[in-house]
């Protein structure tokens, strides 16, 4: 889940871009020029196996090409905040004659796209060890489950001897038995529910966290 080039242009012409990728696009991204720049709004264009999303207001374009996997959302917000700081560095004056701004335009441009990646990376790895856990909390609960299906079976063995009225009692603690079966594994359905959206929260904090960081420089 990445975002692999990004650009900042005015009509037809690219003021600054920058590329994680040596994949060549520009037919793609001059056809996306040549008859989206001038019309304001917000849409996305899809070529062989990328996205390009593309956000163009007053004949500026603020446009990126992505992977399917990237959500589209994301690939918006990254454009809103390409064109928020665009537009603070430079307000809607051209400029041509900003070598140094651009280049350093083209830093900011470097840092949000890598931290998106960063992000990515540590999303899937966080849902990884979550699904690890998952199967590590149900294999304890399966297992505690287990051992007491055990001692239940040990105490039927042992009344199988004694009289109707202690079959009645057996009867009556198989029932209460039943319904503990039955909180526990509502018990373990929470507790699964709970560790999930617990590392979530912690991932989406952390991206978010790095994300505002990135932002900040």
């Amino acid at each position: 889940m990445s975002i692999l080039f990004a650009s900042v242009s005015f009509g037809q012409m690219i003021i600054v871009s920058h590329s994680l990728s040596l994949q060549d696009n520009s037919k793609v991204i001059n056809h996306i020029l040549k008859h989206a720049s001038h019309r304001n709004g917000i849409s996305s264009y899809m070529f062989d196996k990328w996205l390009f999303h593309y956000i163009v207001d007053d004949n500026y374009m603020f446009l990126c090409q992505a992977d399917f996997n990237l959500e589209r959302k994301i690939a918006l917000q990254f454009l809103s905040d390409v064109k928020e700081r665009f537009y603070t560095q430079y307000g809607k004056r051209l400029p041509q004659d900003s070598k140094f701004e651009a280049c350093d335009f083209e830093t900011f441009l470097h840092q949000q796209m890598v931290g998106i990646q960063c992000s990515a990376v540590s999303i899937d790895k966080t849902v990884s060890d979550v699904d690890l856990l998952k199967q590590s909390v149900e294999q304890t609960i399966d297992e505690f489950l287990a051992s007491q299906d055990t001692v239940e079976l040990l105490v039927d063995d042992i009344e199988n001897d004694e009289n109707q009225w202690w079959k009645k009692q057996r009867d009556k603690s198989r029932s209460e038995a039943q319904k503990k079966r039955r909180r526990k594994a509502q018990c373990k359905a929470l507790i699964i529910i709970f560790v999930i959206l617990s590392f979530i929260g912690t991932a989406c904090l952390w991206g978010w966290a790095r994300r505002s960081h990135s932002s900040g420089k």
